[in-house]
């Protein structure tokens, strides 16, 4: 698959940046996670006992509930700040799960996996495509034949038929002592099939914190093109964790696929 053209545009380190306390505060500190694990433990088929990659895994949020279930979590976040935590938190629970700081594109698990994920947008981040390639490389990798390993994106057909240039978004961070406005501005470089947003985190003392981001936009088709080409099979590309087919309005873009 032909690479889309570099932008000049394209933030550099902008993942270091965005993926802090202040985010971690606002979108990933949640309870609210019982249908991702039904999902997810129903779809790669899990059971206790079975080791589970988790590509991007942030603070914990699925690999920790994950891990008190019995499964074996490995989790693998860019940022060291996030690793620090979930390593805390498992400590704290007394689970088997194990995080480290690196890149998905270049890490694996020591010993192979019964099932894998990536989730809620953590993949698609490399400025370079044959980056987000080898992160799909490296969860094929990981697994043991017969693994599965489910994906969840941006449906790109969704966001740019329905684009929403501005969202506004609040959350409670007592932390913080109050509410936090985030406000994300976006724009899509066709040319360069990139996403850029700018974040506004409005804190509860009125000062601003901004951050930017790029994201590559991947049809369905490019998808499944990807998994292929890292050797996955029987791919199957879902509009939600409801498991109906994609669809052009479906809200999310949810891949499945396995290592033969």
């Amino acid at each position: 698959m032909d690479a889309p053209p570099a932008h000049a545009d394209y933030p550099e380190n902008w993942t270091a940046a965005l993926y802090d306390d202040l985010l971690a505060d606002v979108m990933l500190r949640r309870d609210d996670v019982a249908a991702e694990l039904a999902f997810l433990t129903e779809t790669l088929r899990l059971r206790p006992g079975m080791r589970v990659l988790d590509q991007g895994c942030g603070i914990g949020s699925l690999a920790l509930p994950l891990a008190a279930t019995g499964i074996a979590l490995f989790g693998i976040d860019q940022a060291a700040g996030y690793v620090a935590e979930a390593r805390a938190e498992a400590a704290r629970r007394n689970v088997d799960a194990t995080f480290v700081c690196g890149d998905t594109a270049r890490i694996v698990p020591p010993a192979p996996v019964h099932g894998a994920f990536s989730w809620w947008t953590s993949w698609g981040h490399a400025a370079a495509c044959e980056d987000n390639l080898a992160t799909l490389r490296r969860a094929f990798d990981a697994l043991v034949p017969g693994g599965l390993f489910a994906l969840d994106t941006m449906n790109v057909c969704g966001v740019l038929r329905g684009f929403a240039a501005e969202t506004t978004l609040r959350r409670t961070v007592p932390r913080l002592g109050g509410a936090v406005t985030l406000h994300r501005t976006s724009r899509v470089d066709l040319p360069s099939g990139l996403l850029h947003k700018v974040w506004t985190f409005r804190l509860p003392d009125g000062s601003e914190v901004q951050r930017l981001s790029a994201m590559r936009l991947y049809l369905p088709w490019q998808v499944a093109a990807m998994l292929a080409a890292a050797g996955f099979v029987d791919i199957r590309l879902l509009g939600s964790m409801a498991g109906e087919p994609l669809a052009m309005d479906s809200g999310r873009l949810i891949a499945v696929a396995r290592r033969p």
